[in-house]
């Protein structure tokens, strides 16, 4: 009602400041028109109908009620034709007549309580009282209640009463004063009308408010209106302005927070087309231009997160580097760029490995170390991440001066305060180790004898998960100390004083270093019977007529690096020295662990059929000459975790680089058994088949597999044909396998009809055919080792043909099955395109809205336990049950679903009937973008329409209030088609969220 009045009071005023006398009664329609929502128009026409309406000049008179609308609150036709004829000085003059009305009562009001505020601010800003500060807002309110509301001091009064509640609101977190503020904010808004110049101010002053809300109750809907005013500002979307600073950084920031609550990727992504804005804004030298560096940095680093790409940390490196250059060190934010920009080089030289990152990391990690002065709590940490470091360079350079200097820093970390025993433990272990390798290079016994005390104070302090690995440790230190032979030439004596020799040797041994790094790290010595660890066969090496040789062919070269011939021929010594030979089995009884062989000449043991097997094998080994073997019984410490991870993760590369594998079928006699082999339904014997070069296949009694001399089986015609029966892998694959998540489908289905003893091994038994490494987590049981693995694979290779099967869903997640068994069926392939002339009478258009709707489609992700999927998607429109078969609990459906045949489908699974859009349910072609590079490329539209129009086999959804979607597993394929060529050209394509 106050607002009525005071609108007829305005209308007063236009009339008594117009000079112009023509006014007609249009200008009285047009405020009738205007207001006529409002239930009080009646009383307004009774006031308005005395006026004397003799004025003339109709369009001035016009120009002035329009101006009227910048402060109404109703929108309708009569709005958009006035605000189209407001002068641009219209509202200006109404105010200026208000102010120099004859008022002189109030105005004098307003300034003494003005006055009295100002003194209280200046007393509150000394002071901080809080009643000081309620008192302000007393006074704040009776000047807002007097003001009346065109005067021009209105929205001064609206803003300071709203700054005074949001100091106690940070200052006391009071929920009331932050709804006022947001209520005063809003109605200072509303206060200036488009143009005005305090209209960004009140904006953004307006966003900061639901924000704060936000932040204390996180309600989402608070976010969003901050962001659409965020998104209001003139400073945005001004026609040609090219942005505000501040604007671009407070949407961003609004933005970021919602990200970080919801993980939508398209809010990143315009949060980084925003940084960057900002930046290209702030030139350098500018304020805030190295704050903007590091924004944009931290963005790009949250997709490389994501979505890691080589592109995105380039840049995020360049970035960092350029805002640690541009801050002085005497700076607060120095050390924060510091170990920003480590992180990022740290993150790409573990990736790439490149050694100008390493030297700059090194060079960093030295300018650290004087932000962290002794006594600082960082300073362990700088000091440790130095030496790992240093080593790092050390073991790819072989500079001992690098070593030299870590076991200068590692003590030296040990006098600082260490976080955690559990720190302090590992710290003595890797000074223990750099010791040991000094040891191995100088053969300094005090060295080595270091190296056992600070592995015996290790201990000491070692958690328990971690207690074998470290007396392990011990053992090999004491080990080497206590042997009672010596290694032949390992004396600086006989290394002799001349350089050549010394640098001869020490090249050989580096050679021998890199070699034995793709070796199983304990190996069977074929001709001694003993289990030998790395530096034991090191040792065999140099105590080898082999090694004498090579020595004395190279006694007159002072430089292998500048002779190639002779470079070749130290690595081609080594690596024939060090060939070995692995052993693929079916587990029997008695099979001979670390633990009873170590330590033990496997010959010198007694009977027992694992032991006999054990033996053999190497026997076999050694006959083919070579001096090595592997057993994945013996030769792995199983009561080790962080052992048995590693050997899993590298046992694919170990079998690739056996020099031969030998297979002992035990239960095959004669020819006719071979394919009934067990061996070819075990778990862990598909990856050894795919994985090794060359394979001889052995009988019960270790005799030839149909006495075939052949060098190497897995390519003998003789038996080839019989090995591609038991196993169903195709040539190529078995002649020359390449590890990957290539073709994931049929890899899949070769070890569907495979079984392992522990359950996650059918998982885990498949990381090194698909080349992905994954930690193992035994007792997580098979749905949870396999649901990992197919993340991975769905992951890094957006195939979504491991979604085509029929079975048990997985609990893990309802689109993958609880066992390999499902993927013996063989997948639904598509053929491809032939003949796609036959759509020439499509429309081309519809063709192309469709491809690029395809093609603008994502690769299939996983966020967590959540499958982003891009997909077609036919909503189901009826549900009709036929039959319910009492024997099976199955049930017998019609349904149809939008542009699809209708069909028949038996499911195990209750579904709701009915008919119409609110059904739950929806039939979903997943979707790769490798299609499109399968079209024929003459005509890429028509081969689509033709692919798009063949059967497929579609998955069966069913949605949740949440808007997710769960798979509904089906005892049968569900294979469909689309009606006709309009069907196809209606695709609806989207990414679903499915659980």
């Amino acid at each position: 009602m106050a607002y009525i009045v005071h609108l007829v009071h305005i209308l007063e005023i236009l009339f008594a400041v117009m000079d112009d006398k023509n006014l007609t009664r249009d200008a009285v329609n047009l405020a009738f028109n205007i207001y006529r929502q409002s239930e009080m128009w009646r009383n307004a026409h009774l006031q308005i109908k005395g006026f004397d309406c003799r004025i003339p000049s109709r369009d001035a008179v016009l120009d002035k009620i329009a101006s009227l609308v910048v402060m109404s609150p109703f929108d309708d036709k009569d709005i958009s034709w006035a605000l189209e004829r407001i002068p641009p000085e219209a509202p200006e003059r109404v105010e200026e007549w208000y102010t120099n009305s004859d008022d002189s009562a109030l105005r004098e009001r307003l300034a003494s309580l003005a006055n009295l505020v100002n003194d209280l601010n200046l007393q509150f800003s000394r002071e901080g009282d809080m009643d000081t500060l309620a008192d302000i807002i007393n006074f704040q309110r009776a000047i807002l209640d007097i003001t009346p509301p065109l005067r021009r001091e209105r929205l001064t009064s609206v803003v300071n009463l709203a700054n005074s509640l949001d100091k106690r609101f940070k200052a006391k977190g009071g929920i009331e004063d932050l709804g006022q503020v947001i209520d005063l904010r809003r109605a200072a808004l509303q206060l200036t009308f488009p143009g005005h110049q305090g209209r960004v101010m009140s904006l953004d002053d307006l966003a900061n408010a639901p924000k704060e809300r936000f932040l204390r109750d996180g309600d989402t809907d608070d976010l969003k209106e901050a962001i659409t005013l965020r998104r209001a500002s003139p400073q945005l979307t001004s026609p040609g302005h090219q942005g505000d600073v501040a604007s671009l950084d407070n949407l961003a920031n609004s933005l970021l927070e919602r990200f970080r609550r919801e993980a939508d990727a398209s809010d990143l992504e315009e949060i980084i087309i925003l940084r960057r804005a900002a930046l290209q804004l702030t030139p350098p030298g500018r304020q805030g231009h190295v704050v903007f560096l590091d924004n944009l940095a931290d963005s790009l680093h949250e997709r490389h997160r994501r979505e890691p790409g080589a592109s995105d940390l380039a840049e995020i490196v360049r970035l960092r580097r350029t805002a640690l250059q541009l801050t002085p060190p005497e700076h607060p934010e120095h050390p924060v760029f510091l170990a920003k920009l480590l992180d990022c080089l740290d993150e790409r030289f573990s990736k790439e490995g490149g050694t100008k990152d390493l030297t700059e990391i090194i060079t960093l990690r030295l300018t650290a170390l004087q932000f962290t002065p002794p006594g600082h709590p960082g300073r362990f940490a700088s000091l440790v991440s130095l030496s790992n470091s240093l080593h790092e360079r050390f073991r790819r350079g072989d500079d001992l001066a690098d070593l030299d200097e870590v076991i200068t820093l590692r003590p030296t970390a040990l006098e600082c305060t260490p976080p955690s025993p559990s720190d302090k433990c590992m710290s003595l272990l890797n000074l223990a180790t750099c010791l040991r390798e000094k040891y191995q290079r100088l053969c300094v016994k005090d060295d080595l004898a270091e190296a056992v005390t600070h592995a015996r104070a290790a201990l000491a302090l070692c958690p328990l998960e971690h207690y074998d690995s470290c007396l392990d440790f011990l053992a090999d230190c004491v080990d080497l100390l206590t042997r009672k032979w010596r290694l032949p030439n390992l004396t600086m004596q006989a290394i002799g004083s001349g350089a050549g020799s010394s640098g001869v040797k020490q090249t050989v041994r580096n050679i021998v270093a890199e070699t034995i790094k793709t070796l199983p790290p304990r190996l069977l010595n074929t001709i001694t019977g003993v289990l030998c660890d790395r530096d034991a066969q090191i040792s065999y090496f140099e105590g080898s007529v082999h090694y004498d040789e090579l020595l004395s062919s190279l006694s007159s070269i002072s430089s292998i690096h500048d002779d190639p011939a002779c470079k070749a021929l130290v690595h081609s010594t080594i690596s024939k020295f060090f060939r070995y030979g692995t052993l693929s089995h079916r587990w029997g009884t008695g099979e001979p662990l670390l633990r009873d062989i170590q330590g033990n000449n496997i010959y010198d043991l007694g009977d027992g059929e694992g032991i006999a097997k054990l033996q053999n094998f190497s026997l076999l080994t050694l006959r083919h000459r070579y001096s090595w073997a592997w057993s994945d019984t013996c030769c792995i410490n199983k009561d080790s975790s962080s052992e048995l991870q590693e050997a899993i993760a590298s046992m694919f590369s170990w079998y690739h680089h056996s020099a031969l594998t030998i297979v002992h079928l035990s239960d095959v006699s004669d020819s006719a058994s071979f394919t009934n082999s067990v061996w070819f339904r075990r778990g862990w014997t598909l990856q050894e088949l795919l994985a090794s070069p060359r394979i001889l296949f052995y009988t019960q009694d270790w005799s030839l597999y149909k006495g075939c001399t052949s060098p190497n089986h897995k390519v003998d015609s003789a038996i080839f044909a019989e090995l591609q029966e038991a196993t169903g892998i195709g040539e190529s694959h078995l002649k020359n396998f390449s590890p990957g998540i290539d073709d994931a489908r049929s890899r899949l289905r070769w070890a569907s009809a495979r079984s392992t003893t522990r359950s996650e091994d059918s998982a885990y038994s498949l990381f090194g055919i698909f080349q992905v490494h994954l930690p193992v987590i035994y007792g997580e049981f098979a749905e949870g080792a396999l649901g990992r693995l197919l993340v991975e694979i769905i992951s890094r290779s957006g195939d979504v043909s491991v979604l085509d099967w029929v079975g048990e869903a997985s609990p893990f997640h309802s689109c993958f099955p609880a066992s390999l068994t499902p993927y013996q069926t063989l997948s639904c392939a598509q053929s491809t395109p032939s003949d796609p002339s036959k759509y020439n009478g499509v429309d081309r258009g519809e063709e192309r809205i469709l491809y690029n709707a395809l093609g603008q489609l994502p690769s299939p992700r996983f966020v967590g336990r959540r499958l982003a999927l891009p997909c077609i998607v036919h909503r189901i429109t009826r549900v009709k049950l036929l039959a319910t078969s009492s024997n099976t609990s199955c049930h017998d459906y019609e349904i149809a679903a939008t542009n699809l045949v209708p069909l028949k489908l038996t499911m195990s699974s209750h579904l709701q009937e009915g008919s119409g859009t609110t059904l739950p349910y929806a039939l979903i072609r997943p979707w790769s973008p490798k299609v499109l590079d399968l079209l024929a490329p003459g005509d890429v539209l028509g081969s689509l329409l033709e692919w798009l129009g063949q059967p497929f086999n579609a998955l069966l959804l069913e949605s949740s209030l949440h808007n997710d979607w769960k798979r509904i597993a089906s005892s049968c394929l569900i294979n469909v088609r689309v009606e006709d060529v309009a069907g196809v050209l209606d695709s609806q394509c989207q990414t679903l969220e499915i659980v």
